[in-house]
């Protein structure tokens, strides 16, 4: 259960209530939240304090369950001259009458001083009432010093004023952090929230292409591709296939649909979706090192229409260079010529890292 907690705040020398959860420890210091207003509704509902309240260092005199109880000990530390700490017996300082500059705009705090002031005054009655003693005769007053003297007086010293140096530069200490606190907090959730919006911008954007592209075709195009294309004798049988229109329109409009997010995972997914890695460890862009050149077959061409048409601002370079990337790893991923027979454990290395970003994006595409 929360408790309430009678603190003194050390530059006023003040006694008030405050929950426990306002309470926390900051620099080896004990420090309170506080709220501007509504201070005394905000403390008996034990409201979780906001970042963007002042913090103040305090002491602690007591703990208690009670509000009741709470404002009792708060009184009974304003009367007191010396008040005791609930762990040590060591003097905290005298009380200050006057109400603290962080209540003066409080109604609330206002409303319960009233309150509290009345039922003090109440007591006091009550205990005149008991104790009738007989009034002691006044002093006569000195015909030299004027009683209006000692208000004159009063008026030109003031108040006493018990902000000192070193209670100051605390005080602008503790605002300087606070501050540079909220700045620091208010930068990163507007950074993060750029972020999400530049993100859902995106997301919406691939979804209308996505239904902008989801036509209907003229035949399944999955009875084609239930398997990947194994050998280069099949993917020959594509390539004559391909050179009619009507086919490869149908083929553009269904790997277009099968695209992710990015033009990289676009590229895996579609090269994936055609062929296995055994095929295309066979090709490179460019036909180097004994390999057959990717970029010379018609199927190539289509690659790049697709993403094109998933990606409409990015461009053939682009493309062309991931798929270069993707068919550079492909012997070394599952099934491919250079894949070695090891444990699963030992079978991710270096060359594998490239292959094992591309996964981690496709997760991220598919949460999309």
């Amino acid at each position: 259960m929360t408790n309430f907690a009678v603190v003194i705040f050390d530059d006023e020398e003040a006694v008030d209530i405050v929950s426990e959860k306002w309470i926390i420890k900051k620099q080896e210091k004990l420090h309170c939240y506080w709220p501007r207003q509504n201070v005394v509704s905000r403390a008996k509902r034990h409201e979780i304090p906001d970042p963007k309240w002042p913090l103040y260092p305090i002491r602690i005199v007591k703990y208690t369950e009670l509000y009741e109880k709470a404002k009792e000990y708060r009184d009974q530390a304003k009367n007191d001259s010396v008040v005791e700490s609930n762990d040590s017996d060591e003097e905290l300082g005298r009380r200050v009458s006057r109400v603290p500059k962080r209540l003066a705009d409080d109604s609330d705090y206002e409303a319960e001083s009233e309150e509290s002031i009345g039922s003090a005054k109440k007591k006091k009655s009550n205990a005149e009432k008991v104790m009738d003693l007989p009034k002691l005769p006044e002093p006569p007053q000195s015909i030299s010093t004027p009683r209006a003297g000692r208000k004159n007086f009063d008026e030109m010293v003031g108040p006493p004023n018990l902000t000192t140096p070193s209670t100051s530069r605390r005080i602008a200490t503790i605002t300087s952090i606070t501050q540079s606190t909220d700045e620091t907090f208010k930068k990163n959730v507007l950074m993060k929230l750029d972020t999400i919006v530049e993100n859902q911008k995106e997301q919406l954007s691939f979804l209308r292409r996505q239904a902008a592209n989801h036509q209907p075709l003229d035949f399944d195009m999955e009875d084609m591709f239930l398997q990947p294309l194994d050998a280069k004798e099949e993917l020959d049988d594509l390539e004559e296939k391909l050179k009619g229109t009507d086919f490869r329109k149908n083929i553009i409009k269904y790997l277009s649909v099968l695209g992710g997010p990015t033009v990289k995972a676009s590229i895996k997914i579609m090269l994936r979706k055609i062929g296995s890695n055994k095929l295309w460890s066979s090709y490179s862009m460019k036909g180097r090192k004994g390999k057959q050149s990717f970029k010379k077959l018609i199927l190539s061409r289509v690659i790049i229409r697709s993403c094109l048409r998933v990606h409409e601002k990015s461009k053939e370079s682009i493309i062309e260079t991931e798929i270069g990337e993707f068919l550079k790893y492909a012997p070394h991923r599952p099934g491919g010529t250079k894949m070695k027979a090891v444990t699963i454990d030992d079978s991710i290395d270096d060359s594998m890292e490239e292959d094992d970003d591309d996964t981690t994006e496709d997760l991220v595409g598919l949460d999309i």
